[in-house]
């Protein structure tokens, strides 16, 4: 009689322990949702750039007689990483457990940028910052926020650049700015912020390269 009852007491401590588990993990929010029978799922960041309206772009603007440094996108350690970052709260942030990004955010978004430069064709030439190519004006940019917004299901993305423009020859800053984007996801997973992730770069970028053109003309 005692041998059972020490049996059955300990499966309920077993069932406790799974049940406790199960809900701790449920709780945890989109972290523990696997992509795909619990693989990781690599994602990249689309370029969505408009060539019709690049096109129209160049009718529009005049060609300046400006070479243009692009400097490495500089992002803290957190955002600078292949991990997709979430956060409850503004006090806290989290990696989700089975997504990753091919190429971390802030290297992607450079890429991204120089191509879109390299279409508009605005500038007299656009090389990357320690290529050995002299310049006229370097821009500076800092991914300062790079998230998924979970507080409230389906969340939000937030993406956020400092950005400014530089004299080369002056040495003095032409034109700084702070710029955000806020897109609301789809889904309350990894997929639906990627998606909005890429709204967002892409809105940010398509403004970003009109910002640095205006500054220059002003400047030359």
């Amino acid at each position: 009689m005692k041998g059972n009852i020490r049996s059955k007491i300990v499966v309920f401590k077993f069932v406790a322990m799974g049940l406790s588990l199960a809900l701790s993990l449920a709780s945890c929010g989109p972290l523990f949702v696997p992509s795909s029978g619990g693989e990781v799922t690599q994602y990249v960041l689309d370029d969505r750039s408009n060539e019709q309206a690049n096109e129209q772009a160049k009718l529009e603007k005049q060609r300046l007689d400006t070479r243009l440094l692009l400097r490495d996108i500089r992002a803290n350690s957190f955002i600078a990483s292949h991990k997709i970052v979430f956060s409850e709260n503004e006090a806290t942030r989290g990696y989700y457990q089975y997504a990753r990004w091919v190429e971390p955010p802030h290297q992607r978004i450079g890429t991204l940028l120089r191509e879109r430069f390299e279409r508009a064709d605005v500038f007299a030439s656009v090389a990357d910052l320690g290529s050995s190519t002299l310049g006229d004006m370097q821009l500076n940019i800092e991914l300062s926020e790079f998230r998924h917004d979970i507080s409230e299901s389906p969340g939000d993305t937030h993406v956020e650049i400092r950005v400014e423009l530089i004299d080369l020859k002056k040495r003095e800053i032409l034109c700084q700015s702070r710029v955000r984007k806020s897109i609301a996801s789809e889904s309350y997973s990894a997929a639906g912020a990627v998606e909005a992730f890429s709204q967002g770069v892409n809105r940010l970028l398509d403004g970003l390269v009109l910002w640095t053109y205006d500054c220059a003309a002003q400047n030359a």
